[in-house]
Formats: C-alpha cells, structure tokens, sequence
C-alpha cells in the first residue's frame, strides 16, 4: 500500500513539466539556491562570504576531495542532519561521500524515473522486469505489486529459457537492467534460445555506460524495442536521458548542467566533464559539483555518449590516457559471455573474459587485433581467460580495474 501511495506522489505532477520548464522559471529556481546556500550553509558562506549578487560562475567548482569530511557544512541550517536520509556514494571513484537527502528528494527523483517509463509505456499499461544486481530471497525470481525481480546473480545459459517465460508468463513490457546484466542476457539468447517476447515494449538501462555497440546488440536481439538510457549518480545533482541512437538530454528542472572540455577527443568528437548543480535535494546543496563523469559532445553540440568516470581511463606505453573503449567487429566477442579490462603497467591492458565452449585461439587473435586498431602500437591487449568477473557489492560489474593512477 504504502509503494502505490508513492506512485501517486510522483505522478502529482505531470511528466512533461519535466521537459518544458520556462528558462525563466529555471534561472529564478537556481538563483534562489545559490543566495540561499550562502545565507544557509556554513560551506559556500565561507567560499562567497565577501560576494554579492552572485551568479554561478561565481562558485568555485568543487571536487570530492574538497567536501570528504565537510559533507554536513553543506546542510542549511534548518535543517537536521539526524532526521535527513543519509546514503553513502559507492566509491566506485576511489572515494565515498555521505549525501544527506530531504524527504522531498525521492519523491522528485521518482518522477523523473516515472518520466523515462512513459517513454516506454503509461503507468496504467506498465508492467516491469528488474534485472539489476538483486536476488530474490527465494530462489531466482519474485514478482509483487506488477514488478518482476530476476536474479542476475544466477543468470546463467541453465535459466536464460525459465527467465523468458517468466517474462512472457507475467507479459512484461519494461524491462530495467544494468547494461552488464542485459548484455550477458542477450549472449546466453545467442546461443540459440527463442527470444520472443511478444509484450516487450522498451529497456530501461542505468548505472551504468551503455555503448552504441551495446544498443545494437539489444535491438539484434530484441527488434522494435525502445531503448531509454538514463544517466544519474547518487549525488542526484544531474540526470540525462537518450532514446535509441539519438543525443542524450539533460534536463535543468533536476540539476543545471556545464559541460567543460578536457581538451580531449574521442572519435572526433571533444571529451567533457560534467558539472552540475543539484535542483531537487534540498538536504544538502550541492553547486558546480564535478562528477567525474564525461560525455563526449559531437561540433554540432548534441551529446553523443556517455563515457563514464575517470577511472574509466588507460595509459599508453608514452605515459598518456585514454578513453578505455575497444572498437570490436561485429564477430570479435561472439563467444565472450563477460569482460573486464584491467591495468597495472603503461602500454599493456589485460582482458579478462568468461567465455563459452566455442572459444578458440581465432577468438583470442580476433581480440587482440581490434585492441591493435583501436589504440595502434600505445597498447597492446593480453586476453586472460578467467571463471568470473568479480562485482560490486550492489551487483554491478566494473568496466575497468585501473591500478595506475590517473588524471584526466
């Protein structure tokens, strides 16, 4: 009961206020919070106390590293730290923050998740599959309240078939994954399991990066399918959308974006960090808060990926990063049911893949020379077979073990 009372909070207010929010209604909302911060936190009074009429650019841009240990100096003062949510963020970047959430805060965050399924479905005709690091206390599914909850932990080529009649037998039309856990969905489809799905309508994909290569492979397997990638962060400071293979979307009503060039390039396109302002959380107020998430921004100046974090970086044999992104054929990872790029010495990245029965030395060549096309003779690629991929303790798998230090 009290989860379909939750469902009508964030439904009060109509999905596309989302998406048409007046410029000057945003710039009146941001100017508001950043007056706000300095006559109420002890953090921004300290960095501004000798401005006045302050715009953004005002703000210094901060870091993690600039808040670890000072997170409750960004609480206004009306606010009680002890009756705020407290969640901490994954330190999936080398350090983890405590993020104080007003109780309004997941209430706005939920329409804005409510907003990327109606993309796929209406609320009234919706009914989801969960495949995102969670297990059932009882066995490999559970199903309530219109949600189907699969375990990714066990997925595997023994439960791909009982996954797709739960999917059919329950006519779910959504199905909400890590991008880690739907593509290892899709190799165990490619093995030679039916994968109709006659109700599926849409994926929903977070978390994680999701590549174009990624998007084709759940369009191969699942033609007519719309995909919504959603790119958020436990800081609730930015959230962006992309349907299919068009240009991911931020939207300033969550959390006003900038962009800043690294000087970097990646398929011609500039490498940027994502800066952004938190508009929903009022707990805990967060202004030109460094992500260290990047995009990559076409000339035109539509954003065309999302590349993740910096530890998402190699370094080649001369000493410098790059974007750890191998370009494959269609064939290359046929028979490669996971992977995991892994560094500890410049110039050499070790691939470790859990591969089927199929996998043979033309597999191993095949890998090796599309790491040779994508970053020529800077890094070579050394394939490393292994029994698993380790994951996070939420059930995500990491791209990259990076064991070098990087900064981009």
């Amino acid at each position: 009961m009290k989860k379909i009372f939750f469902q009508y909070l964030c439904r009060l207010t109509p999905t596309y206020w989302l998406t048409t929010v007046s410029e000057s209604y945003s710039e009146n909302k941001l100017n508001h919070l950043l007056q706000n911060a300095v006559r109420t936190t002890s953090f921004y009074a300290e960095l501004c106390e000798t401005k006045k009429n302050l715009s953004l650019s005002d703000f210094p841009i901060v870091r993690k590293k600039d808040i670890a240990g000072k997170e409750e100096m960004l609480i206004p003062r009306h606010y009680n730290p002890r009756l705020l949510r407290k969640v901490s963020t994954g330190g999936t970047s080398g350090l983890s923050l405590n993020i104080y959430r007003s109780p309004s805060d997941p209430i706005k965050e939920s329409r804005f998740i409510n907003y990327a399924h109606e993309l796929i479905t209406p609320w009234y005709n919706r009914r989801v599959a969960i495949l995102r690091g969670n297990k059932p206390n009882n066995g490999i599914f559970s199903y309530s309240n219109g949600t189907l909850t699969l375990s990714s932990y066990d997925l595997n080529k023994k439960v791909i078939t009982t996954y797709l009649q739960l999917l059919r037998h329950y006519k779910i039309t959504t199905l909400h994954v890590y991008p880690s856990a739907i593509m290892l969905f899709c190799k165990y489809v490619e093995i030679g399991t039916d994968s109709t799905l006659p109700h599926l309508k849409g994926i929903l994909s977070s978390s994680e990066v999701l590549t174009k290569s990624n998007k084709t492979t759940l369009l191969k397997t699942f033609p007519g399918v719309v995909i919504i990638d959603l790119y958020g962060q436990n800081e609730h400071v930015a959230f962006a959308l992309s349907k299919n293979f068009e240009p991911y979307t931020f939207y300033q009503s969550y959390g006003v974006v900038e962009l800043i060039d690294t000087g970097k390039r990646h398929a011609n396109d500039a490498v940027c960090e994502i800066i952004a302002t938190g508009m929903i959380n009022r707990g805990m107020t967060l202004i030109r808060y460094a992500t260290e998430d990047y995009v990559t921004v076409s000339d035109k100046g539509q954003i065309t990926s999302i590349l993740g974090r910096s530890q998402d970086y190699i370094i080649n044999r001369e000493g410098e990063t790059a974007i750890c992104m191998l370009h494959t054929r269609d064939k290359t990872l046929k028979n490669v049911l996971e992977f995991q790029f892994y560094q500890d010495t410049p110039g050499i990245v070790e691939f470790h893949v859990v591969v089927n029965k199929k996998f043979n030395d033309t597999d191993k060549k095949m890998i090796e020379e599309d790491f040779y096309t994508t970053y020529s003779d800077l890094i070579r690629g050394k394939v490393v077979i292994v029994d698993k991929i380790p994951r996070t303790s939420s059930g995500k798998l990491k791209r990259l073990i990076q064991k070098l230090f990087i900064e981009v």
